[in-house]
């Protein structure tokens, strides 16, 4: 955690995020129980994740030319004082017929949240330098499994013992005072991206333009034409875009897991199933804990191929953690795979992350990361509507997990071919860069 003491922006940036995440978990948590509670059918649950992840793939075009255009941090900072008062609003669900409200005020707060992820990981670049981007991704993703295994404990338990009211009210005030971090970190300096200092009537100059900018981007021929060309970067710019890919391809094996661990929870006695879903939370937290320090001790992350093997490790460990998750039948044999499978995932999203934040452009990046979002949680809905529907189907959860497991495979021989020539072109590769 030494970047957080050198880097004051990066620390404000990472005291917001833990904030909300802590909040996040707590709400998510609440929602599955509200709904388990007035309608107990796999299509309830895969719905409202649905939802949830639908707003990133419809908000992509135009969130990534905002991210490029405005700045970051107060994208971030409205988006917390929306998501503040949008949350409240959950309050109001009391039976199946209101559920409805559930379904609508989750999908406005992720409308809103789809602007805050990629601004995020586009801003990081901008708070640290380049040597110290592998760091900050590991900070960031280490914070993130502790929030969720703080999260998903004390989620259930609050939940448990204190109803589903008190965790909205928790996230709400989760956002209140993440904006209030983003406040200070809007006076703080960012590291330049040009070589050379501005002068003060330069200064003066660029805000002018700055605004006139604002107004032009703003514009939906301008937001269309924009993206287009961040599209065209990464077309032409393949390795690129099959790195971007690799996000899409932990949540595909990802996403249905989790729909199976809320079925899970269903099949043992001990405990609320809260509690219970908290449990097997709580383990992914840990293996993303522990492999995010492992991680950065064993692999230099300024290497792109050391970059792209870890990836296609993380898929290997999450189709093999699905696969002995499909076929085990204890809990707490459960809660250890479902550890390695996160360790998988933990791959797939640092090595990613780490690599396009070194090479894409700053003024790409807003855009590489909205696609990124988009194309994950796109694929997190196919797979995991699938998943849904076999189990209403017939389908028991683990006989549905095994066709994610065929999926792995197949993710893992594409990641294969492409290592390999990433490898076997490791002089052209240099040379391209």
């Amino acid at each position: 955690f030494n970047v957080l003491q050198r880097f004051s922006g990066f620390r404000y940036l990472w005291l917001s995020m833990i904030v909300s995440l802590l909040g996040d978990f707590i709400n998510e948590l609440a929602c599955i129980r509200v709904i388990s509670t007035v309608d107990s059918s796999a299509r309830a649950v895969t719905l409202y994740l649905i939802t949830r992840e639908l707003p990133p793939f419809l908000c992509s075009p135009i969130v990534g030319v905002i991210a490029d255009s405005f700045d970051r941090r107060k994208i971030m900072f409205v988006a917390d004082l929306l998501r503040m008062f949008i949350v409240l609003g959950f309050l109001f669900v009391r039976s199946e017929s209101t559920l409805w409200i559930m379904y609508l005020l989750s999908f406005f707060q992720f409308v809103v949240s789809s602007f805050f992820a990629p601004a995020t990981e586009a801003l990081i670049p901008q708070l640290v330098p380049k040597k110290f981007l592998a760091v900050a991704n590991v900070t960031i993703n280490m914070s993130w499994s502790i929030i969720l295994m703080s999260g998903a404990g004390l989620g259930g338990l609050i939940t448990w013992k204190a109803g589903t009211d008190v965790s909205f009210l928790i996230d709400s005030a989760s956002y209140f005072f993440s904006a209030i971090f983003l406040l200070r970190l809007l006076y703080l300096p960012l590291f330049s991206t040009n070589s050379s200092e501005k002068t003060e009537q330069e200064s003066v100059e660029k805000k002018g333009e700055e605004r006139r900018k604002m107004l032009e981007a703003i514009h939906p021929k301008v937001i269309a034409d924009n993206y287009v060309k961040g599209m065209q970067f990464l077309w032409n710019n393949k390795r690129f875009l099959v790195v971007a890919l690799s996000k899409a391809s932990g949540a595909s094996l990802y996403a249905p897991a989790e729909i199976a661990a809320i079925v899970f929870v269903k099949n043992y006695d001990f405990g609320d199933e809260s509690l219970r879903l908290g449990l097997i939370w709580l383990s992914s937290g840990v293996g993303i804990c522990f492999g995010s320090v492992v991680l950065n001790k064993v692999f230099d992350q300024n290497e792109d191929k050391v970059n792209i093997r870890c990836i296609l490790g993380g898929v290997v460990l999450l189709t093999f953690g699905c696969l002995m998750i499909s076929v085990v039948h204890n809990f707490a044999l459960i809660c250890i795979f479902t550890s390695i499978r996160s360790l998988g995932s933990s791959c797939c999203w640092i090595f990613s992350s780490t690599l396009l934040q070194r090479r894409i452009p700053n003024e790409f990046m807003g855009r590489t990361s909205s696609f990124e979002f988009a194309v994950m949680t796109l694929i997190s809905m196919i797979i995991r509507f699938g998943y849904g529907e076999l189990v209403d189907f017939g389908f028991t959860a683990n006989q549905a997990l095994l066709f994610v497991v065929g999926w792995g495979c197949f993710l893992i021989a594409m990641w294969s071919i492409f290592n390999w020539k990433v490898s076997s072109l490791d002089g052209v590769w240099q040379r391209i860069n």
